[in-house]
């Protein structure tokens, strides 16, 4: 092992741990615990396999190493991006739904109030009234 490999290593294995502290801090959701934690555990493979990737490189063309890995590294926090502009997507429907059903039951709420309010209004009517005997 050269020494940017076990630099490499020790820079995932503190993300690692960072990522378990987080999550044990419960930080996280379920979901996107184990999203971090994979990724996690891939920087700490990817680190431990430097000279596969070399080879790699070289079988696919790609003369310097670090541009390969920083092209996955990109893909994936594109895709990462993309994830979180879903499900933020999703709740902000989720958010619009909860709010138009809340608006309408205020409305029910305030006509409920009122028909109450008339109708204690016509009850204290009829008991101030005198009573017709014809």
């Amino acid at each position: 092992m050269d020494r940017i490999q076990v630099i490499s290593i020790g820079v995932a294995l503190l993300f690692f741990v960072q990522v378990l502290w987080v999550v044990r801090r419960q930080r996280f959701r379920e979901r996107q615990a184990f999203v971090w934690l994979m990724l996690a555990a891939s920087a700490v493979v990817t680190a431990a396999v430097i000279p596969l990737l070399n080879q790699a490189a070289a079988r696919l063309g790609i003369a310097y190493m670090p541009a390969l890995i920083f092209m996955l590294a990109f893909y994936v926090v594109m895709s990462l991006l993309m994830l979180h502009a879903a499900q933020s997507s999703r709740e902000e429907e989720r958010l619009k739904v909860l709010t138009q059903e809340l608006g309408l039951l205020r409305k029910e709420l305030e006509d409920v109030k009122s028909q109450l309010a008339t109708g204690q209004a016509a009850c204290s009517n009829e008991d101030t009234e005198e009573p017709s005997w014809h």
